[in-house]
């Protein structure tokens, strides 16, 4: 805006450290077929739940795995896919036994660097965070992948989701609206 690069039309500046569109771009083109990550994964041709996070409390993960359970009962073709680390997050990280119990519904391969194919990949991604954000730069990468969103209700997600546009925002700790 202050040097006037916006042009006339509409516009809407989110703040954040922003993404590099080009290397999110390469980085989605440099990768192998879709059908080798899902073989890779074993996803087979299931549809796919993605969440990219520290697998912790305050993420909303164990509210998550409430929300595949209900999820998996109604539609058992459904994969969780939880990428991110859990071991290097201490007292705060989601028991690995608790992430085992829904097995083979959730799929967590930790940490990984693949995250635009693996948004080339998900069918809805999903961040059930159950504190304040910023601006959560993987709310913005899902967006541009074009895949819908639902996150909770809580500041930094509500500045990327915009209700029925490119997801849904339902309240923090509740399983329920998660899976719906």
């Amino acid at each position: 805006r202050r040097y006037h690069l916006l042009g006339n039309g509409s516009s809407l500046v989110i703040g954040s450290s922003g993404i590099d569109i080009k290397a999110f771009e390469t980085a989605r083109a440099e990768t192998g077929s879709i059908s080798q990550l899902r073989s890779q994964l074993g996803l087979g041709d299931a549809e796919i739940v993605l969440t990219v996070s520290r697998l912790t409390v305050q993420k909303g993960i164990p509210t998550l795995l409430d929300a595949a359970r209900i999820v998996h009962e109604a539609r058992p073709s459904v994969r969780f896919l939880l990428v991110g680390p859990r071991e290097s997050e201490g007292p705060f990280a989601v028991d690995q036994a608790l992430i085992e119990r829904h097995a083979p519904y959730v799929i967590a391969p930790g940490a990984r660097s693949d995250v635009p194919a693996l948004l080339g990949i998900a069918d809805v991604f999903a961040f059930p965070t159950e504190y304040r954000e910023g601006i959560p730069r993987v709310l913005l990468e899902a967006g541009l992948a074009g895949v819908p969103i639902v996150a909770t209700r809580m500041p930094g997600c509500d500045d990327v989701v915009a209700e029925r546009w490119n997801g849904y925002m339902v309240p923090p700790r509740d399983p329920r609206a998660l899976a719906a």
